[in-house]
């Protein structure tokens, strides 16, 4: 096998033919490192120019779409685009390579430029199948679902085998909640690509959704392969869920605060194992955290380890190292605790409040990227303000908190807390209230596991795309057993959830 060095000598002496005018011994050159390495970007780039300097406009068109695919599946994002630029230089109608810079403004959130693209690449080719994947591709960012299920499946239609398209056609479908529709599409991409982790994770959230636990969980550890979970570098061995006494395990803690509140719950089945148990988790949760069972220490996650351990484990994973099931699951609430001073304080400002005191919560985190589908207008919960013997408390921390001011909710009464959690402790404020709430309504936010991790009774709204631990079709859930769910029936449609939610509570607000 030739030397990287070698093939390096070989593209500079082809370049060095091309200089000197003798351009059939450079195309001839190009072509045989091309047969050996016909992904090497070198030489695909030396042969346009061989074309170019032929003025054989639609060889070099057609190599520049080549290089330009080379340079996206190597993640060189901006030359691919330089790539696909000079091609439509050379082809202003070449659907091919509108197809992919609409693609690549897809994937870097140029979503009105992508869509020009798309369109420009249609106008061009109706039939184009990447030009139909884009506009599927553009529509499911934008939350559109129906328009991105007919133009994807058109797509697949013209070219059965686009990876992209199934993957993103099963996401959608799953939005919908047509889960048995997109389970077929993850199975139809590992039947073309056997290793591909999105839709192995994806697969995964359906199963778990299922309480299909024993295949879920081990289809789960692909998360860390889809780039969308960091996986921390530790100089230690992982554990594999054998039996080990007397040794320490780190965890770590990893997604998001709810993630960590729903699984911290599995600490103590660590101690029961023999283990001695340190945590690494953001800082301004240990607060909180430090009152559960079955942790001996601590250090903060984004700084090095303060204490020795033998092994270490990520939170998500303990359920199947654990072989958590649904026969099985730790559901004993509560594990989660409020500090006694927060509480005291709370149930002096909350005592003053008439009535049925209910913590409302109606937005996520923006940065998780369907956040516009789980967050609720607030406007929503005025049914709720309107039902006699009903005081509405404002759980919501940071974005969405502006909502309250605006001109259509004034109107509503919601008491809110000056200074909620403004120190460095996460959730110190809000876990003292909610000891003292009558009731939380919550969207899809770690409020939702932070009531239920107390054994609190919490409602949550679910819209039709609800996360796979919340399960299928169903009202309760097997993880927090003071929790009630209210789903969507239609997606984006929160009228009839709170048309429910409002009967419920004033029947034990009577």
């Amino acid at each position: 096998m030739p030397s990287p060095n070698d093939l390096s000598n070989r593209i500079s002496a082809a370049n060095s033919l091309l200089q000197q005018d003798m351009v059939e011994h450079a195309e001839n050159e190009f072509t045989d490192i091309l047969r050996s390495h016909p992904r090497c970007v070198d030489a695909i780039l030396g042969l346009v120019r061989v074309y170019e300097h032929r003025q054989q406009w639609a060889d070099a068109a057609s190599g520049y779409i080549q290089l330009g695919l080379v340079l996206i599946d190597e993640r060189r994002l901006v030359d691919a685009e330089q790539s696909f630029q000079r091609c439509i230089a050379l082809d202003p109608k070449n659907a091919e390579a509108l197809s992919h810079l609409s693609l690549i403004a897809w994937e870097t959130q140029q979503l009105d430029e992508a869509e020009l693209l798309a369109r420009r690449a249609l106008e061009s080719d109706p039939n184009h199948a990447i030009a139909w994947q884009a506009v599927g591709l553009i529509a499911a960012r934008r939350f559109a679902f129906d328009e991105a299920i007919s133009a994807l499946h058109t797509a697949l239609q013209i070219q059965p085998d686009l990876i992209l398209a199934h993957n993103h056609l099963g996401v959608a479908l799953k939005r919908i909640g047509k889960i048995d529709a997109a389970l077929d599409e993850f199975e139809t991409v590992l039947r073309l690509q056997p290793d591909n982790p999105f839709a192995h994770f994806n697969r995964a959230t359906i199963w778990l959704s299922q309480n299909r636990f024993d295949e879920g969980w081990t289809e789960y550890e692909w998360r860390f392969l889809t780039g969308e979970v960091k996986r921390p570098t530790i100089p230690r061995p992982r554990w594999d869920g054998s039996p080990t006494v007397g040794k320490t395990i780190m965890v770590h803690t990893e997604q998001g605060m709810g993630d960590v509140l729903q699984f911290v719950r599995l600490m103590p089945l660590l101690k029961q194992r023999g283990f001695k148990t340190v945590m690494a988790c953001p800082d301004r949760l240990r607060p909180l955290l430090q009152r559960c069972d079955g942790i001996d220490a601590w250090f903060p996650i984004d700084q090095p380890a303060e204490v020795n351990f033998d092994l270490y484990a990520p939170l998500l994973s303990l359920p199947g190292l654990l072989e958590i099931t649904l026969g099985n699951c730790p559901c004993d609430v509560p594990y989660v605790h409020a500090d006694p001073d927060k509480s005291a304080h709370a149930r002096n400002y909350l005592g003053a409040l008439p009535g049925r005191k209910v913590g409302i919560c109606w937005q996520g985190s923006t940065t998780y990227s369907a956040d516009a589908l789980r967050s609720i207008p607030l406007q929503r919960f005025a049914i709720l303000a309107d039902i006699p013997n009903v005081t509405l408390v404002s759980l919501q921390k940071g974005p969405g908190e502006e909502h309250m001011d605006s001109a259509e909710n004034q109107s509503m009464t919601i008491h809110r807390v000056d200074k909620l959690d403004d120190g460095s402790a996460a959730f110190e404020d809000t876990a003292g209230l909610v000891q003292y709430l009558d009731l939380v309504i919550t969207t899809d936010t770690a409020i939702a596991h932070l009531a239920g991790a107390m054994g609190r009774p919490v409602w949550v709204p679910l819209s039709t795309a609800a996360d796979w631990r919340w399960g299928h079709n169903r009202q309760d859930s097997p993880w927090y057993p003071t929790m009630k769910l209210f789903r969507q029936s239609t997606p984006g449609d929160w009228e009839n959830v709170f048309t429910s939610i409002a009967t419920n509570l004033k029947e034990i607000s009577r």
